[in-house]
């Protein structure tokens, strides 16, 4: 069984939204190599 890619985005969407209010991600970044996470160009705050 298959997840539902939009389900899985809105549940990650809703938990970001929640942990990342009470959490400044700049302390570590070890989610980032862990998850190995792509950040586009488009999405950098310069």
């Amino acid at each position: 069984m298959n997840a539902d890619p939009d389900k899985l985005d809105r549940q990650f969407k809703e938990l970001h939204n929640k942990y990342f209010k009470i959490y400044d991600c700049k302390k570590c970044r070890n989610c980032c190599r862990e998850l190995g996470t792509v950040i586009t160009e488009d999405e950098l705050d310069y």
